[in-house]
């Protein structure tokens, strides 16, 4: 996917908007599908195939309104790239705004990252062109994102996406909006969960992209996917239908990055021996998230009873925890992770490992363990801790201390 629609925690925040009567159409600098001039077959297959689309994505809303979500008349917030997917995810959402009269608000958020010189240009100039033509306002912003992983010393794409976050609740934060939509994919939950496997990852990582979730944790702001069980050629054959243009990252097609070579290579290669592999996937996502759902409930109520505050930290009896089931035991461990550290960023499998040998371990005296971002694991006595020992990084966005969102309260779907 293209990074998109990003800005820096550092960086002023300078949003320009554009909210413009119904235009022309995008120019032809936008990277083009051959579109035919359509015939009375296009109708046809725009009545077979562009409903079908609509209908399922309507459809697949109906768990998400049940959280308050898409209500009737909201403000909606979109993350539009220029690619494929975030442009069809535009047009399905105003299609089912007018054809099940929700009177949905849309709004376009882009920011141009400044990764690709003159493409990044021209996708913004695309996305304000889109906004025109379709009557919606379009907040864009430019960041030199290459030069915030610099300082940061962060890899591209991690600053790219803390940085865009960050952009989506400044700006659904100015608008007043809960409701923030982007484009991911049934395929790019696929490739997630087949990636994830290839690291060696554990049950969560197995749940691949989440539906709806809290953009952090104690934010009342949320990211919902309403594209997440369709398939991106189902996408691409409801922009031909519309005769719609968009644009394309040709940096997609390098097969260094390891989510491009999964994508172009790995998963074309497998799907010889299963055609359905990417389905086989997202069922296996949908597994974990259901199993994960169970023993995140029980640990709640787990540390909800038996936890302690302390300062900047939580506590626990040690014999109490070292008495659990350990599949229950490694999702307390997350619980207390998440709502001291705000999230489980750099936490892997080895220090889910570490704190059970330090539960385990029967020496007296304090040990300690010291997991990143100056969360460090204390035990003395009977009592283990979880204590924040140093400032989080400016670039992740959990507070900590308050693992409260709407997504908490309301599961749907692959949550």
């Amino acid at each position: 996917m293209l990074l998109y629609y990003i800005i820096s925690a550092k960086t002023s925040f300078m949003i320009m908007v554009s909210h413009h009567p119904v235009g022309s159409h995008p120019s032809d600098e936008a990277l083009r599908v051959n579109h035919p001039v359509y015939t009375e077959h296009s109708e046809c297959v725009k009545d077979r195939g562009t409903g079908d689309v609509i209908d399922r994505v309507w459809s697949r809303l109906a768990g998400i309104r049940k959280c308050g979500l898409f209500r009737v008349g909201d403000k909606i917030l979109v993350g539009v790239s220029g690619g494929p997917d975030s442009v069809g995810l535009v047009l399905i959402l105003q299609k089912i705004s007018e054809e099940y009269h929700q009177n949905w608000r849309l709004i376009l958020a882009h920011l141009n990252h400044q990764i690709r010189g003159r493409s990044a240009e021209r996708d913004e100039s695309f996305v304000k062109k889109l906004g025109k033509r379709l009557n919606l306002p379009v907040y864009t912003k430019k960041t030199d994102v290459p030069l915030l992983a610099r300082r940061k010393k962060l890899s591209l794409e991690t600053a790219a996406r803390a940085a865009r976050y960050d952009f989506l609740e400044r700006v659904a934060r100015r608008l007043k909006t809960r409701t923030v939509a982007v484009a991911h994919t049934l395929d790019d939950n696929a490739e997630t969960v087949l990636m994830n496997i290839l690291r060696g990852s554990g049950l969560r990582g197995l749940r691949g992209i989440p539906s709806l979730r809290g953009i952090h944790l104690d934010s009342r702001i949320n990211i919902v996917r309403p594209l997440i069980e369709t398939g991106r050629s189902e996408i691409r054959r409801f922009l031909k239908v519309q005769v719609q243009t968009y644009r394309l990252d040709r940096s997609n097609l390098q097969t260094e990055a390891r989510r491009n070579l999964i994508r172009l290579k790995i998963l074309p290669y497998l799907e010889r021996y299963q055609p359905k592999l990417k389905q086989h996937l997202v069922r296996l996502s949908e597994i974990s998230t259901e199993t994960l759902a169970y023993l995140d409930r029980d640990a709640k109520t787990w540390v909800d009873k038996k936890g302690r505050r302390v300062k900047r930290g939580l506590s626990f009896n040690l014999r109490s925890l070292g008495g659990i089931n350990p599949a229950l035991r490694n999702a307390v461990f997350i619980r207390a992770i998440q709502t001291v550290k705000g999230d489980l960023k750099k936490i892997i499998a080895q220090h889910y490992d570490s704190l059970n040998d330090l539960i385990s371990n029967p020496a007296r005296g304090l040990k300690e363990i010291h997991l990143p971002d100056g969360l460090v694991v204390q035990k003395r006595g009977q009592k283990i801790s979880f204590v924040m020992k140093s400032s989080r990084p400016d670039v992740t966005s959990g507070r900590g201390l308050r693992p409260s969102n709407v997504f908490a309260r309301c599961s749907s779907g692959n949550g």
